[in-house]
């Protein structure tokens, strides 16, 4: 939870517990300096165990409403930026030629921002890539054709994350592991083609048309520069000969340290390192961060409502809360009206009802703590 009510989480945490912890002193001083009043506040809570319960539940319930609401938001947003970004696998910067992400550049840029790069912390992989779309592929041993993938191949020297390609048992599948006449499928292609390893498929595009290239599936993969989108990964020097691109590359991809949703956070840095160090034609694009740009604006319609059922929340709670006051107070009108004739003042009587409802809000608190922790379980 970054945000709660448009203000920042992190920041009224502090506030909060400082307000929570004087609440709880103060109470401590009163019943201290009043011990009989937190003696006759007190104890109506064991006489009557069901309306404990009772009122105990409903102090719960007042506050399920605004935490469910936040959890809703929380994982909306996570969902949403999850999503947004999981077709671009570890890839967070992308280095194109002039936002053309088909136009090629020599290889030799790829060194260039290697180099640049190589003393930065927040730089887990560097990965010059040759990318080709649409290529048709064609499972000849399950018969089954998939057009719109993407053929990737990278230089694993120095990729990181982007070169750690995973199979189903998840067990490492290593780019250079791939001899000439083998290629990786990603889990998405592989479910379209029904495709298995050892299956042979044969792959068409119109940069070589009239003619068909047979390769033998070597394992179903994820992880790396793939994400959900029907790709398959070649070694480089094949998929250049194929595309007719000998020393020649159409993207460097970099990758951020973290989880490869936290790191997005450091793509200006490195961008703007990028940028310094390469020449005029070639363009740095932040497509991670980018997307959960993207993905937060789309979410904030969503956050919207949410924060509207949240003020409803707290006004139903608060209310909820006010009501159990005046009832507790009415039920006890006989009993509070011989105390004020015995010398109490309507201070005083306050201060009883305040110590009582500190027992009931305490143990509400116990009570959620506890369920939540069995829930999580």
């Amino acid at each position: 939870m970054d945000t709660l009510l448009t203000f920042s989480a992190s920041r009224l945490f502090a506030p909060l517990l400082l307000a929570a912890l004087a609440s709880a002193v103060l109470l401590g001083v009163l019943a201290w300096r009043t011990p009989y009043l937190a003696r006759a506040g007190l104890r109506h809570i064991g006489r009557r165990k069901a309306r404990t319960a009772l009122i105990v539940f409903g102090l719960m319930l007042s506050t399920s409403f605004v935490a469910s609401s936040i959890a809703i938001d929380d994982t909306i947003a996570l969902a949403v930026k999850t999503v947004a970004v999981f077709s671009l696998g570890r890839i967070d910067e992308d280095v194109t030629a002039g936002g053309d992400s088909m136009t090629q550049y020599p290889a030799s840029y790829g060194g260039i921002v290697t180099h640049a790069l190589a003393d930065d912390p927040h730089v887990a992989g560097v990965a010059p890539a040759l990318v080709v779309p649409n290529l048709l592929v064609a499972d000849v041993t399950a018969r089954q054709v998939r057009g719109g993938v993407s053929a990737f191949a990278i230089q694993p020297e120095n990729a990181g994350p982007l070169g750690d390609l995973r199979d189903s048992a998840g067990a490492r599948r290593p780019v250079d592991a791939l001899d000439r006449s083998e290629l990786y499928l990603n889990r998405a292609v592989g479910q379209l083609l029904n495709a298995q390893p050892g299956d042979t498929v044969d792959l068409y595009s119109t940069l070589w048309k009239g003619e068909r290239y047979s390769f033998r599936v070597k394992a179903l993969v994820t992880g790396g520069p793939l994400g959900d989108n029907p790709a398959i990964v070649l070694p480089l020097p094949i998929l250049r000969r194929l595309a007719g691109a000998e020393g020649f590359i159409n993207h460097i991809y970099v990758a951020n340290t973290g989880d490869g949703l936290t790191g997005v956070g450091y793509s200006d840095e490195i961008a703007s390192r990028m940028v310094g160090a390469l020449p005029g034609l070639l363009g740095v694009s932040t497509v991670k961060q980018d997307g959960v740009t993207f993905a937060v604006r789309t979410q904030d319609v969503s956050g919207r409502i949410l924060t509207l059922y949240t003020l409803f929340a707290l006004a139903i709670g608060l209310m909820l809360i006010f009501l159990l006051f005046v009832l507790l107070a009415a039920e006890r009108r006989a009993e509070l009206g011989m105390a004020r004739a015995l010398g109490l003042r309507r201070g005083h009587i306050v201060r009883m009802l305040l110590f009582e409802g500190a027992a009931y809000d305490a143990g509400a608190a116990a009570a959620g703590i506890l369920a939540g922790l069995g829930l999580g379980v």
